[in-house]
Order: C-alpha cells, then structure tokens, then sequence
C-alpha cells in the first residue's frame, strides 16, 4: 500500500503548479484582460491577473471558471489576492451624482448590478465594491428603507478591515432619524460623523447632508461653511460629491451677490462633475448667474 503524502509537501506541490501558472509563460490573457476588472494574485513574488467574470468565490477561495492556458487549475486563497486592478466603472460616479440630487431610486438602478458583479472583489484592496455599497446605503437611507439599509449595513462591515459597524452604518442611522426629531439635533448628529476617523468619502457625504440641512433652516453661511468643508478637508471623498459640494455653494454665494465667485465655483463643478447629472447642472446654472 502506498504511503500518504504529507500535507505540506502537497501544499508546496500545488504552490509550485500555482507558481508555474503565474509564470510569464502564454501571457496573451494578460493581453486580453488588461483592460477589465480584475483580481491580481501574487505567490511567491511573481503575479497573475484574472477577470472577475472569470473567477467563483466560495469559503474565501477563488476558482477559475473557465480553464485557459496559463490560468491556475487549483482553488486560490484570499490572502494571495493582492488587490483589484482596472478603472473605476463610470456608473457609480453617475448614480452618486443622481443620489445627490435627491434622485436615489435612479442611482440605485445604476448601483445594484455594480454591486452584484463586484461583490466577489469586497474584501480586497482597490476594490470599487465598498465605494458602490456605500452610495447604495446613502440611497437607500434617502428612500428611508431601514430594512435593505440593516442588510446593506452588515455587509459593508463585513468585508472591511476595521473590527464593528463600518462609519456608513451611522451616518445611514442618522439620515433614517424621525423627522420629528429636530433640525438642529440632526444637524449635530451630522457634524458627529465628520472626522478623521471616519472615510473622506463618509465624511464628505455627512457634510453634504449637513449643508442641506443647514440650508432648509436658513443658516447660509454655515451652510456654505459645510459644502466648502467637503474640498477643502475631504478633497479624496470623489470628484462627484465634491462637484456636489461646489455646485450647492456657487448657489449660495450667488445668492449673496458675489456673482464673479459664484461663477468660478459652478465652473469647477462643472469641472469636476463631467459626466455626471452634477456636472451638466452646473453648466446649466452658470449663464444664469452671469
């Protein structure tokens, strides 16, 4: 009868098929898939990029749906996913432009497939799916939703890092407060989120949302005060939510008769929204104001 082989030598055995597959050999996938989203694994010092549309994920192990030459044939381990390569899809800078716009049900149509294709890449880094999750969860709190916010929620504190609720779940917590709670309560609770421990992005929609609030109950200059907040300290939240920020304060400073600088902060919105319902807004407003 013959004797087993050890478990660490069938692990070295498979990391050196799993090395052999990452080799440069046949690299016409790597051609093919340069352009797309995809996951890159690193054994060993040498890396491999594979499509998410091509890879399964169970039990935090990968598998490679469709078998090609020079693509692993044994399952690959979370920690050997080293990050997320290809360009952010263009649909979430579009839905957090909608949502913004208090049109949540119109980013959400843009989101969820996001979401759904994404959903393997969560817990690796450069992902876009944290990004699409938390825009969603800012929908969803604006349609005020608690269910599908509580399961959005828990997902998101799920594949990050940080140990408890992610700082999404509280600012969504704080935008489901009753109405019947007062402006300025809301207002504070706000402001509570904003800091350095929180993402920029999560800050800088907290500000935003703060800013709306601060507007409803005619304080201008505070109201200014928390749009310009957004890129001035939160300038890495995303170009669409700090367009947002610039388009709510030309309006303001235009209102108060500053007419030239009003004009150059709808500009940068314009700017810094193309693209996006944010950014043809702002060209709309600018011939207004001129």
């Amino acid at each position: 009868m013959s004797a087993k082989s050890h478990p660490l030598s069938r692990f070295l055995r498979g990391s050196a098929i799993l090395a052999l597959a990452f080799s440069p050999f046949a690299s016409a996938q790597e051609e093919a898939a340069k352009d797309a989203i995809s996951i890159v694994f690193t054994l060993n010092g040498v890396s491999k990029s594979i499509p998410i549309d091509n890879l399964g994920l169970q039990a935090d192990k990968f598998t490679v749906k469709t078998p090609g030459e020079g693509l692993p044939t044994i399952p690959l381990n979370l920690e050997w996913a080293s990050h997320v390569s290809g360009g952010e899809p263009q649909q979430i800078s579009e839905a957090v432009a909608l949502l913004l716009m208090n049109k949540p049900s119109d980013a959400l149509a843009l989101l969820d497939p996001i979401m759904e294709t994404h959903k393997i890449t969560a817990k690796i880094p450069g992902n876009y799916w944290i990004k699409a999750a938390r825009a969603a969860l800012v929908a969803h709190s604006i349609n005020r939703a608690t269910s599908k916010c509580a399961e959005i929620g828990k997902e998101i504190s799920d594949a990050t890092p940080t140990a408890g609720d992610d700082p999404s779940v509280s600012l969504s917590n704080v935008m489901l407060t009753p109405l019947s709670v007062s402006i300025n309560d809301r207002i504070k609770a706000y402001a509570d989120i904003a800091n350095d421990s929180s993402p920029p992005e999560v800050s800088a929609y907290a500000c935003y949302f703060r800013g709306n609030l601060l507007k409803t109950a005619k304080r201008t200059k505070e109201a200014l005060e928390a749009y310009l907040t957004i890129p001035a300290v939160y300038p890495t939240c995303g170009r669409v939510i700090v367009a947002a920020a610039e388009l709510n304060a030309g309006d303001l400073i235009a209102s108060m008769n500053r007419r030239d600088e009003a004009i150059l902060y709808l500009e940068d919105a314009k700017r810094e929204g193309k693209g996006t319902a944010i950014g043809a807004e702002a060209e709309k407003r600018i011939p207004l104001v001129k």
